[in-house]
């Protein structure tokens, strides 16, 4: 998670933001978004909807905050236009990228012809964690989980969270 601390940093010093700055639009403590870019405590590790957040402000992709590789920083801007009219609408797409998660894994396995018994090894995860993410029931889902069902399917992590229709 280097990278990922690494680029909290540089992208909140670039965008002239304080920590407590971040921190409040993650709705987080700023010692909680400290962690995150100090990397000291892997029990304080961003989730997926502040991933999404921290993307969002920064105008970057999922996978450039956590990989660093940059995907596709258009879909980020197309994604923050999208997410900008949905909250002039007064909607809240946080329910949106979860279902949108467990809509792409269950395709990404019925393309390849694949039982979910048969991805449990290959992702680390029990039959019960897999069933519950894609049928929408879990939001926490770790990045370990998002970088090696990316990987698995050839994939981007913008793509599986619903950020960007690219792969």
């Amino acid at each position: 998670m280097i990278i990922l601390s690494g680029r909290l940093k540089q992208l909140r010093k670039e965008h002239h933001l304080t920590q407590q700055n971040v921190a409040d639009r993650l709705g987080v403590k700023m010692r909680t978004y400290q962690y995150y870019e100090s990397d000291t405590d892997t029990a304080h590790r961003p989730d997926l909807e502040a991933l999404v957040v921290l993307a969002d402000l920064y105008g970057v992709s999922v996978d450039y905050l956590i990989s660093g590789t940059d995907i596709s920083q258009a879909a980020a801007s197309d994604d923050r236009s999208r997410r900008n009219r949905s909250l002039e609408a007064g909607q809240d797409l946080s329910g949106e990228k979860i279902s949108k998660f467990s809509e792409r894994l269950l395709l990404l396995r019925k393309e390849k012809n694949l039982r979910q018994e048969d991805v449990l090894e290959e992702f680390g995860l029990s039959i019960r964690t897999y069933r519950r993410y894609e049928t929408g029931v879990s939001e926490e889902v770790g990045l370990p989980a998002l970088w090696r069902i990316a990987d698995f399917y050839g994939v981007s992590i913008d793509y599986l969270v619903g950020r960007t229709d690219t792969r």
